[in-house]
């Protein structure tokens, strides 16, 4: 009560009660006498220099929130187990800057290229080797309606050593250059004449720019020869072309025809009835 008079000057027996505004509740403290405090609403610090370079991680814990909705909601930052923020979007990042140069990138750095499939984005993937991997989208190119106007493909060649593209003049002609020029050469040899014109197999000399046929005789009597030109290799198409040519015995003889069908032969037969005589004949072209 107050006013009463206390009649004990020993500390350990004196026990005094505080009360607040209700007079049946007393004041609380804890096991070491420490005051309780329990407040209803944030305390608000003001200060003009708030130094928190002291705080310490084995004891000290500062928390630091977020808010995705305007801070009506408040969410607590996230980090892992070292540490680091945990970061999402639900937007493109975009950085930026007058200069970001990414020249000195290493190995322990990592940049993700994306691309578009019309609808997300997706992924940039790549094979074990750093080789990009491409899958085709149709399971047959077809190349039938390509367009001059749009479309350009390449045409390479091999030159024994590296492929070469394919050069075509101003009118789409592909550029021919001759290397060197081919050669044929074939031989009939030890041809034995008789009394009727006996012929070598119809030759296709669409494709020479020259030809020739040389005849020897290696016997002991004349032989008669002919030439004849066909557009078939059919004798029955075949008109004669350089006739009444005779080659003596050991004469050399050279027939060039002079007009031009696509097939051509040369027969051979004694001069005189009876007399035979051994010939030796050679086609020879280039082109």
């Amino acid at each position: 009560m107050p006013n009463n008079a206390v009649f004990s000057n020993s500390a350990s027996d004196l026990k005094v009660q505080i009360f607040g505004s209700s007079v049946t509740t007393p004041i609380q403290v804890d096991s070491n006498g420490k005051l309780q405090i329990l407040t209803e609403n944030p305390i608000n610090v003001t200060a003009t220099d708030l130094d928190i370079r002291n705080l310490s991680s084995s004891q000290d814990g500062v928390a630091v929130y977020g808010s995705n909705d305007g801070g009506t909601t408040m969410k607590i930052l996230k980090t892992n187990t070292d540490g680091e923020l945990f970061i999402t979007s639900d937007e493109t990042l975009t950085v930026q800057a007058t200069d970001l140069d990414i020249r000195n990138l290493t190995t322990d750095d990592s940049v993700s290229i994306y691309g578009t499939d019309g609808t997300d984005k997706r992924q940039i993937k790549t094979d074990s080797s750093g080789r990009i991997e491409v899958a085709s989208i149709a399971n047959e190119v077809d190349i039938r309606n390509l367009s001059n106007s749009q479309d350009s493909i390449l045409i390479y060649g091999y030159d024994g050593e590296n492929n070469k593209v394919i050069t075509t003049d101003s009118d789409g002609l592909i550029k021919v250059v001759n290397a060197k020029r081919s050669f044929e050469s074939q031989l009939f040899g030890d041809l034995n004449t008789t009394d009727s014109f006996t012929y070598l197999s119809f030759k296709d000399v669409s494709m020479y720019s020259d030809y020739v046929f040389y005849i020897k005789n290696k016997g002991s009597n004349s032989a008669s020869l002919i030439v004849q030109i066909s557009p078939t290799n059919n004798a029955n198409d075949a008109i004669d072309h350089i006739i009444d040519i005779i080659v003596t015995s050991g004469a050399k003889e050279l027939i060039i025809p002079s007009k031009f069908l696509q097939y051509v032969r040369l027969g051979y037969k004694s001069t005189l009835s009876g007399q035979s005589t051994t010939l030796d004949v050679y086609f020879q072209a280039r082109y």
